[in-house]
């Protein structure tokens, strides 16, 4: 065993773990490609989600994942939340009334805070300074913008229920489900969100995510290109690379993935490898 942990076999295994993080979904920003617009046919087909459903998209910057979703589902009820001006003021053109938005930031407390981010609208905008130094990205303060819980923005807008809560709040994720309140569990049938480097300048784990969402009675699997993937929280799977999750009501059962084509493994590990 000394031998494989040889320094010469050092590139091998990098070159490896490039691989199985591709394979297991790790590092693909694009939703065509790394299951987000899949999974909202599968909730529709599960009846998951309602004839009607009401959706929230917390941190939409400027509406690419609002627009697919209500191509997606034209009779969806779309709540779209972006706190940065740039960005909120295309959200709105995007949109053109088919969908409330909210020019606020949701998270675990009602107050005001510094919005961070490389340029106005970026969509590295975040409520935490990030180092991104390494990458050549000086994040500065833009503005200040408003932050809400979403179960007081719930009660206000007389919404009791929420098919789906998709958070992509770039390291503020967990503090909206914290904001969540009651309405986590019985009020909210799936949520979707990311961890990734955004958490390590949040100071966030994933069992931190595990311990709030098993606590109201959720199970969490990695959201896959077509497919979710059933996890147990352990030391091993805190790896803090971009990927979504899924949280559903624990049933007891297992969620059957479907296969994946064999051309988009390839294709995914291929850009891995030209990237190491």
């Amino acid at each position: 065993m000394r031998l494989w942990r040889a320094q010469r076999l050092q590139p091998l295994w990098e070159r490896l773990h490039a691989a199985s993080l591709a394979g297991m979904n790790f590092r693909d920003i694009y939703p065509a490609t790394n299951g987000e617009l899949w999974l909202l046919g599968w909730l529709a087909e599960r009846s998951l989600l309602t004839s009607s459903p009401s959706v929230f998209d917390v941190g939409a910057n400027v509406g690419g994942y609002s627009l697919a979703l209500l191509e997606r589902l034209p009779t969806a009820r779309l709540y779209a939340f972006e706190p940065s001006a740039a960005a909120y003021a295309r959200l709105e053109g995007a949109l053109a009334g088919r969908a409330e938005t909210f020019q606020v930031a949701l998270g675990s407390k009602n107050e005001t805070r510094p919005l961070y981010a490389d340029s106005a609208g970026s969509p590295l905008a975040s409520l935490h300074r990030r180092d991104l130094r390494r990458r050549g990205i000086e994040m500065a303060e833009m503005e200040s913008v408003e932050v809400r819980r979403l179960d007081d923005l719930c009660c206000e807008r007389a919404v009791d229920r929420i098919d789906l809560l998709k958070i992509d709040a770039e390291g503020s994720d967990l503090d909206v489900l914290r904001g969540a309140g009651g309405m986590l569990g019985a009020g909210i049938s799936a949520i979707q969100f990311e961890f990734g480097g955004t958490a390590v300048d949040a100071r966030q784990s994933l069992r931190d995510f595990f311990d709030l969402l098993e606590s109201a009675g959720y199970r969490v699997h990695r959201l896959l290109p077509a497919g979710l993937w059933p996890l147990t929280w352990s030391e091993r799977i805190e790896i803090a690379e971009y990927a979504n999750y899924v949280a559903l009501p624990h049933t007891g059962g297992e969620l059957r993935a479907t296969p994946v084509r064999p051309e988009d493994v390839e294709l995914r590990i291929g850009r891995e490898f030209s990237d190491t």
